[in-house]
């Protein structure tokens, strides 16, 4: 019931394994584990992402710190080219650093509104994982590694002779 009414808060892939975890789970758990909407989140990485509030909402604290930082950096440097318009050697540098910092804000701001949906949606799912209990939630997006088969030249292989004309006897 929980993940009928709760569907659009995950990805398609990860609600099976939801659903089979969920089973044996306790019910007050479930409810009480905070849950984002990805709608209210891509909102506000549209309107103060390029503060860092959408990271902070999803507890990436790591990454809307620097978001917070390269916003204070680029008003620091707008602030010096206003405040040494006659020095010229230090405008060029604050205005270097201005441009420097509006183009990180600018592909960082782009970057978290594309992905925001999709980030909130994997929180959601990490969280209700950890609150119910898996200690490595299974995704079925992570493809698993297949052996790929070595062609190491140094090592010895019973099954074939070579003589040195180059064919091979078994």
């Amino acid at each position: 019931m929980f993940l009928h009414i709760n569907r659009n808060l995950f990805r398609k892939e990860d609600i099976p394994v939801l659903d089979e975890s969920l089973e044996d789970a306790d019910a007050s758990v479930v409810h009480n584990v905070e849950l984002k909407t990805p709608v209210s989140i891509l909102l506000t990485s549209i309107f103060l992402g390029q503060f860092g509030a959408d990271r902070f909402m999803l507890g990436d604290k790591r990454h809307g710190i620097l978001k917070l930082s390269l916003i204070v950096l680029y008003y620091i440097s707008l602030s010096g080219i206003i405040a040494t318009a006659s020095n010229s050697s230090l405008s060029i540098f604050s205005s270097l650093v201005m441009v420097f910092s509006m183009t990180g804000i600018l592909l960082f701001w782009a970057y978290d509104i594309i992905t925001s949906y999709r980030r909130t949606k994997i929180r959601n799912f990490t969280t209700l994982s950890k609150a119910i209990g898996q200690t490595a939630p299974k995704r079925p997006t992570e493809r698993s590694k297949k052996s790929v088969p070595s062609y190491d030249t140094g090592t010895y292989n019973d099954n074939y002779n070579t003589s040195a004309e180059g064919s091979y006897q078994r």
